[in-house]
């Protein structure tokens, strides 16, 4: 079973079912993390995990270089 043509985007929630009658949700409408949730066939939670996304390091690109670079100021 292939799920790589499934893009999930920031605010959307995919349901996946189970051949065993399972199923699991991938929550991502709380923008702040991604609950990711394991339901049983009669859709009843089993057990979850919830996952925070790794703050963004980088820079924004439309920042100027002294922007991006505090020891250029």
């Amino acid at each position: 079973m292939s799920f790589s043509h499934l893009t999930l985007k920031p605010g959307e929630s995919l349901l996946i079912e189970l051949p065993t009658g399972d199923h699991v949700e991938i929550d991502t409408r709380d923008l702040t993390a991604i609950a990711i949730s394991h339901l049983d066939r009669d859709m009843e939670h089993v057990d979850g995990l919830e996952v925070t996304p790794a703050p963004d390091l980088e820079p924004h690109p439309s920042l100027s270089a002294a922007e991006r670079n505090p020891n250029l100021r």
